[in-house]
């Protein structure tokens, strides 16, 4: 696990024709960021979280109970605020609509603590 303020990348990708990302595993850290390629197909994406691996993901949502939804910007890294992810391990992409194509999403991680 990482500390202090290293941040650490992990790349995923979603298939051509999907939605959603394979899962990623936090590890204790949370999400500070995220970057689409050029070539996405979707203008939004939300997030799915579960507590185990491999087990039920459900829908993020904010505190005010709608989605947590971001629009998506090619080929640029959108900022995510770390605590909307705290109590999350588990989390996958969804995107919006499928992709055209294989796309490598990359999301930068660092610990909170």
């Amino acid at each position: 696990m990482a500390s202090g303020y290293a941040v650490l990348y992990y790349s995923t990708t979603v298939s051509s024709g999907g939605t959603t990302s394979a899962e990623i595993d936090l590890q204790g850290m949370v999400p500070v960021g995220i970057t689409f390629p050029a070539s996405m197909t979707s203008t939004s994406a939300s997030f799915t979280v579960s507590d185990t691996t491999g087990g039920t993901f459900r829908a993020l949502y904010r505190s005010d109970g709608t989605l947590y939804t971001i629009t998506v910007t090619a080929s640029a890294q959108v900022i995510l605020p770390p605590y909307d992810f705290c109590g999350a391990r588990f989390i996958k992409i969804v995107t919006g609509s499928s992709e055209g194509a294989d796309r490598t999403i990359l999301l930068a991680m660092r610990d909170v603590t």
